[in-house]
């Protein structure tokens, strides 16, 4: 089954699967971000628990 987007949607889904596969991304949620020293630290499928680390509590 194929769903139909507006092609400014599809545009911007594409846009969104270059960007996650040019960073080597392979799985969502994929959460960047740059730790304390300014280097970039990724994280790729993980669980709730671990979310609260990096984006603090709810």
């Amino acid at each position: 089954m194929y769903l139909r987007f507006p092609l400014a949607v599809k545009a911007k889904l594409d846009a969104k699967e270059m960007l996650m596969a040019s960073l080597g991304l392979r799985a969502a949620p994929a959460i960047l971000w740059r730790d304390a020293n300014g280097q970039l630290d990724i994280r790729q499928g993980m669980r709730e628990s671990a979310m609260a680390g990096v984006l603090g509590p709810r």
